[in-house]
């Protein structure tokens, strides 16, 4: 795994590195999420692209298919041929992600992983942002995820903290604190 890690975080730097300007950055970064979201949603794209069964011209002819409609910009597509061919188009996804990460650090942004239990308001993630931000000292970008489990409330992680004010964790808190009484009662 941190293997995939440092060879994500090398082709991600040569990529940001080798962008003529942020606007044709920002404009990979979106093709990368959207080819990337493809990859992990479908077994049979991903298959097409990995499996030895097929040759590396069929891969070529299915990733420029699949760029042609996504409207991926030419030397994004030399990119990803470049990834295909050595056998590494699997860690698209990391590379996306760390070069968010890179392109958030040298802006003096940071990214807030926002989970609630039901959606956010657009009115509540504004709040949000402007409190992070008011916190941080940086520009923040939130990625909402819903997650049914948290009961209500929210959980957010920023800048490798994380603050948990769901009911899930007070109700594992609270049951923690039940179990501790009750192994010193018995004690």
């Amino acid at each position: 795994m941190a293997s995939k890690i440092i060879l994500a975080t090398r082709y991600a730097r040569a990529l940001a590195q080798s962008a003529k300007n942020e606007s044709i950055l920002s404009m990979w970064i979106v093709g990368l999420d959207s080819l990337s979201a493809l990859l992990l949603s479908s077994d049979a794209l991903r298959q097409s692209l990995t499996s030895p069964q097929f040759t590396i011209e069929s891969k070529r002819a299915v990733l420029a298919s699949v760029c042609d409609k996504l409207k991926i910009e030419t030397d994004l597509k030399k990119f990803l041929d470049v990834l295909l061919e050595a056998g590494r188009i699997v860690v698209l996804p990391e590379i996306s992600n760390i070069l968010k990460e890179e392109v958030l650090r040298s802006t003096s942004a940071a990214r807030a992983l926002v989970k609630s239990a039901v959606a956010l308001s657009p009115q509540q993630q504004k709040q949000l942002g402007e409190a992070l931000e008011a916190k941080t000292k940086k520009k923040i970008h939130l990625d909402l995820v819903v997650e049914p489990s948290l009961i209500a409330g929210i959980q957010v992680s920023v800048l490798g903290k994380t603050m948990d004010g769901s009911l899930a964790a007070c109700l594992d808190g609270l049951a923690r604190k039940l179990k501790d009484m009750h192994i010193e009662g018995n004690a």
